[in-house]
């Protein structure tokens, strides 16, 4: 319904009451007057409004398409991080097992120092990375992100320290 079907229209020029006919008249006449003083500015403005539309809809379909590449982003981050407390995990296992094994409470060799102050165990690198891990509690905390190379490094040494300690026990038992 027109909400201008139960309203009194007024002639402005004769200040007369005009009739349903009338009415429809005027309106129509008003819009030719308007299109007319617009222009093809009419045409613009549909034209910008459709692209707004359609703008809209590409935005959203583009929203909707990034969803799943953000969780696959957030996913990978936490493999990542997951990965990185692997390593620190075993790079403090085996610091705490070297130091251990040598009755020390630090170690500064060429590539790592290790040092045990109460029950904080952390690793550092002497490459400019600083301190990598260390440990609180049975938690370690990653300082700057451990690489792969740092975790063969460490199951190098843990191989060694696992080596030592076999060849220590066997030269025990031999001993008695």
């Amino acid at each position: 319904m027109n909400q201008f079907q139960n309203k009194t229209a007024i002639n402005p020029v004769t200040n007369q009451k005009l009739n349903p006919d009338d009415r429809v008249d005027a309106l129509n006449a008003l819009r030719r007057k308007v299109g007319r003083l617009i222009g093809s500015d009419a045409v613009v403005i549909q034209e910008i409004n459709q692209e707004a539309e359609e703008a809209v809809i590409e935005a959203e379909t583009i929203t909707v398409s990034l969803i799943p590449q953000q969780v696959k982003a957030v996913v990978q981050s936490k493999a990542v991080e997951q990965r990185h407390e692997e390593i620190a995990t075993a790079m403090l296992k085996t610091a705490a097992v070297a130091l251990s094994f040598a009755k020390l409470t630090s170690y500064e060799g060429d590539l790592y120092k290790l040092e045990l102050k109460g029950q904080t165990l952390s690793i550092t690198a002497k490459d400019g990375r600083g301190l990598l891990v260390s440990s609180q509690g049975d938690r370690p905390v990653i300082h700057s992100p451990p690489t792969e190379a740092d975790l063969i490094h460490f199951r190098e040494q843990r191989q060694r320290l696992d080596q030592a300690a076999a060849q220590a026990e066997a030269k025990k038992r031999n001993s008695r």
